[in-house]
């Protein structure tokens, strides 16, 4: 702990709280940016688990000088400690597989169970920047399979532009005939078709093409050749 200064996690401080007030006041999505006031929090918590056998002893004595009878755990204060950093350590590693390895179930764009709690999706309206997490809906191979198949010029989707135009250069009109791409759980977290006329299309015929994750079903293309409700 000699190596400990004063002036270290201060200048840290401020590096968080610069970065953190522009973005999160000043800047309504600031996205990828948040990384700028993340690392010093990251920073932080390093101090603290490097101090934690420090920081804990002073606490332990606090506790021990109130209650006697605790004091034989004042004297096993490091592997309290030690076992409370694993401990924490494992929730976290646990919270990230599930989070962001795990491919059954793919949170934020479907709720999600982690051991006791549900990890629920975002709304809708909801704004803030997500990246990072597991989305596979096979957009590969139903950019090539429209391609190859070439029985319209027009699609249409549930899911983002951003995302379906990377995929197929056909033009997105919702009111013409062409393909329906059907993603499920997609990152505009609305499930439900919009389009009357294309909804009641789907309730008639199925799907020319399905694409699954292991026995999920998660994307399906229509071959819209009818716009009458």
């Amino acid at each position: 702990h000699a190596l400990f200064s004063l002036s270290i996690p201060i200048s840290v401080l401020a590096w968080f709280l610069i970065p953190f007030i522009l973005l999160e006041v000043f800047i309504y999505i600031p996205g990828t940016h948040i990384y700028a006031y993340l690392i010093p929090v990251f920073l932080f918590m390093g101090f603290a688990l490097f101090h934690a056998d420090l920081i804990g002893s002073k606490v332990f004595t606090v506790i021990a000088s109130l209650s006697p009878s605790l004091r034989g755990v004042q004297r096993r204060s490091n592997l309290v400690i030690i076992f409370g950093i694993w401990l924490l350590f494992a929730f976290l590693t646990l919270q990230s597989y599930y989070v962001f390895v795990d491919h059954k179930y793919e949170y934020p764009w479907e709720n999600k169970k982690f051991l006791i709690w549900t990890l629920p999706k975002p709304t809708p309206i909801f704004h803030l920047s997500m990246f990072g997490f597991p989305y596979f809906r096979h957009w590969d191979n139903i950019g090539e399979y429209i391609k190859s198949d070439n029985k319209s010029q027009f699609y249409t989707t549930n899911e983002r532009v951003s995302i379906s135009r990377y995929h197929t250069d056909l033009e997105k009109a919702g009111e013409k005939v062409g393909y329906y791409i059907y993603i499920k759980n997609p990152q505009t977290f609305t499930n439900q078709v919009t389009n009357i006329r294309i909804n009641a299309w789907m309730q008639g015929n199925p799907p020319i093409v399905q694409y699954k994750n292991q026995d999920r079903v998660v994307s399906e293309i229509y071959l819209v050749t009818s716009m009458v409700p």
